[in-house]
């Protein structure tokens, strides 16, 4: 009797013959931080498919973390967030982890304040990766 395939169908990818249509991760989501202004800081996520702008409405989550690696249990709260591009659905933890939609276009932006001398990273997770920003640094 054959084994069963154990693999998961949901990971297997054809091979293809063109290398520029080969899925690539590191450019689905590019994070954007601004220069600190008045102790506030805004971050923009701009979600893509296969490096193309995406052109729909998507969810992600994302949190703010002490560590450029987003390790489990380094969840750290801003004073304040507000979103000026997306929306926000849930509030998994008090002004540290979000489950947010994008605009049409693909992109979320939230504006961070903190009163604390603080760095930060914001970590986006899509599609079961984990995306990383360069540091926030609040002074």
């Amino acid at each position: 009797m054959a084994q069963p395939d154990k693999r998961d169908r949901h990971l297997i990818v054809e091979e293809a013959s063109d290398a520029e249509t080969q899925p690539t991760y590191q450019d689905n989501v590019v994070i954007t931080v601004s220069a600190l202004a008045t102790r506030t800081i805004t971050v923009t996520i701009k979600v893509r498919d296969h490096n193309e702008d995406l052109e729909e409405i998507t969810p992600l989550e994302f949190f703010i973390t002490s560590t450029a690696t987003g390790a489990a249990g380094t969840v750290t709260a801003v004073d304040s967030h507000s979103s000026t591009t997306g929306t926000e659905v849930e509030e998994i933890l008090a002004e540290a982890h979000y489950k947010v939609l994008t605009d049409v276009s693909g992109d979320y932006v939230v504006t961070l304040t903190e009163a604390s001398t603080v760095s930060s990273y914001v970590a986006v997770m899509y599609m079961g990766r984990l995306f990383m920003s360069s540091i926030l640094v609040f002074t």
